[in-house]
């Protein structure tokens, strides 16, 4: 039996941490039945471990596969292990979240175009709202083929701030956050959301309209938006 010191140390607590978090993120997806496993992978920062089955057979179907352990794993062995509490939902929106300016449109074919470095932007909030214990919902857009930008914005709705957070993953991308008031629906959130270019979102917070900062969540930078919330 292994003794009180022992269960207590660090490797023990982080053993205990990496278990927890398996068990976090595949009780979701059970409990989601139907889930967007590319949303939820690129939300974790986890798209590598994102693997298409193909079927075998015309009566099976091909599926989707999140490598949970293997994600955190990989988290344990870089030292970015951190608690993470799950959405209450994950849903997808029929429109694209913060549709393009003009200079953020693609003409002709879009070859020869450089794909941008991914910065996981979603999961340092997310580790973020679990340290403030605050609950939240996702709401995932969709990109349309001229667009350059290769990701969708994700909207995270966190109601006990009255706040609204777009991230997008990709490097270059801003981090907006919205103070939302506290009759607005969450239809009208989303059409402000899927009719306003970035443009006319920055300008307010030169104007300091309702917008409550602009940010963009980099490796390190937690405590930068810990103290914007």
């Amino acid at each position: 039996m292994p003794s009180s010191d022992h269960l207590h140390s660090p490797e023990a607590q982080e053993e205990a941490l990496a278990w927890s978090i398996k068990q976090d993120i595949t009780a979701f997806i059970a409990d989601h039945q139907g889930i967007n496993l590319q949303t939820l992978s690129e939300m974790l920062g986890a798209t590598k471990f994102l693997k298409f089955i193909p079927s075998k057979s015309r009566d099976s179907s091909s599926i989707w596969h999140l490598e949970v352990s293997a994600f955190v794993e990989e988290l344990k062995a870089q030292h970015r292990l951190r608690a993470i509490k799950m959405p209450q939902a994950i849903e997808n929106t029929n429109g694209t979240i913060l549709p393009p300016d003009p200079g953020e449109i693609a003409t002709g074919s879009g070859q020869g175009i450089e794909r941008k470095a991914i910065i996981p932007r979603t999961r340092y909030l997310i580790e973020v709202l679990t340290e403030l214990r605050l609950s939240y919902s996702v709401h995932e857009g969709r990109n349309t083929p001229n667009m350059l930008r290769q990701l969708s914005y994700q909207a995270f709705e966190v109601p006990e701030k009255g706040l609204v957070i777009l991230v997008n993953n990709e490097e270059g991308n801003a981090t907006l956050s919205f103070i939302t008031p506290k009759k607005t629906t969450q239809q009208t959130t989303g059409n402000t959301f899927h009719s306003s270019p970035k443009t006319s979102l920055k300008h307010r917070v030169k104007t300091k309209l309702p917008l409550s900062f602009l940010i963009n969540l980099k490796k390190n930078g937690n405590e930068r938006l810990l103290m914007s919330l």
